[in-house]
């Protein structure tokens, strides 16, 4: 039932988005990145073309303008998804007697760059930049990895396209001015404090996350960062990876007998259930402490924050797990 609940709020969330995509006042067509071919158009561009919509999709999106201006259209269209940048031309329709303005737009769809081809009105500016990719763009784009540019306050310069999979953004404009703290981290300490380790340490490795997405969803990541300078300031570089399921199985101590000489699927029904539990729950209790004490650098109260306790609580699960002197040996 559950299921299908959420079926029937997709159906209604693809028919609500449908009905306003056709009725948009402005021309818009949507191009498949990779074959260059139409996947959809509005009602408002079929009409511009004189077609139905059914005669247009799957066609070359080159096919609807100009013979003369084709080359010009594709080179645009490869060098926005490339790119991730604006493009904005002159173009002719194939029927139309006069030119149109028209904004090729990148953006992300199910882990594909595909196009958006919108035609502007005469007495708008188009708005957006019109530059090639640089070099450095260019570069982050073909990391296997999630990355993120970000200024010494967590505000995003950059972005590559794994990140945009990653939190479900279509567009990186969405992102770019805002905070990184809005997609990483349980909640803004996260940030502060890797970009604290950051400005003390110069980089830092394997830092244990999360990542929320623009679905609602959260998923654990490992975060790695490291500064740079640059002619406008200094940056940080992050790397974020999705973290995979341990491959080893948990493990819990069996009541006076080592670590090591006990596993977790071993003491079922060596063990009450209840003492088991209790275990299970005070290892991981101190799994859990131990990793924010090392995350904050031994800051109590940052670790208390991330962790969702007060201090008083924070300084009881101390004395009772031994930890008082961790990291002051």
């Amino acid at each position: 039932m559950e299921l299908e609940s959420e079926y029937s709020k997709i159906r209604e969330a693809e028919s609500r988005y449908r009905t306003i995509f056709h009725k948009t006042s402005q021309p818009m067509i949507i191009v498949d990145g990779d074959s260059g071919n139409v996947i959809d158009i509005n009602l408002t561009g079929a009409n511009l073309l004189g077609q139905t919509a059914d005669r247009v999709v799957n066609r070359p999106a080159t096919a609807l303008i100009q013979r003369e201006q084709r080359i010009e259209l594709t080179e645009a269209m490869n060098s926005a998804r490339h790119g991730g940048a604006l493009k904005t031309l002159e173009i002719q329709f194939a029927n139309a007697s006069q030119s149109s303005p028209i904004a090729v737009e990148p953006y992300r769809e199910n882990g594909r760059g595909n196009i958006l081809i919108s035609v502007v009105d005469h007495t708008k500016k188009i708005s957006g930049t019109d530059q090639s990719a640089s070099n450095e763009n260019a570069f982050i784009n073909h990391m296997p990895e999630a990355f993120v540019t970000i200024d010494e306050k967590g505000k995003i310069i950059e972005v590559n396209d794994q990140f945009l999979d990653l939190v479900h953004v279509i567009n990186k404009q969405n992102l770019i001015e805002r905070n990184l703290s809005n997609w990483v981290g349980g909640s803004a300490v996260d940030l502060q404090v890797l970009l604290m380790r950051i400005k003390e340490e110069g980089q830092l490795r394997q830092f244990s996350s999360i990542v929320r997405d623009e679905l609602g969803t959260t998923k654990p990541v490992i975060v790695s960062a490291g500064r740079f300078n640059t002619s406008e300031g200094a940056r940080v570089g992050v790397f974020i990876t999705e973290a995979s399921r341990r491959e080893s199985q948990m493990t819990v101590p069996l009541p006076g007998k080592s670590h090591e000489s006990s596993d977790f699927a071993e003491l079922v029904g060596r063990v009450p259930l209840k003492d088991l539990i209790r275990e299970a729950v005070d290892v991981i209790e101190k799994m859990c402490i131990e990793a924010a004490l090392r995350q904050t650098g031994n800051n109590r109260a940052s670790a208390a924050d991330m962790l969702g306790l007060s201090r008083q609580s924070l300084y009881i699960k101390l004395r009772r797990h031994d930890l008082e002197s961790f990291g002051n040996e």
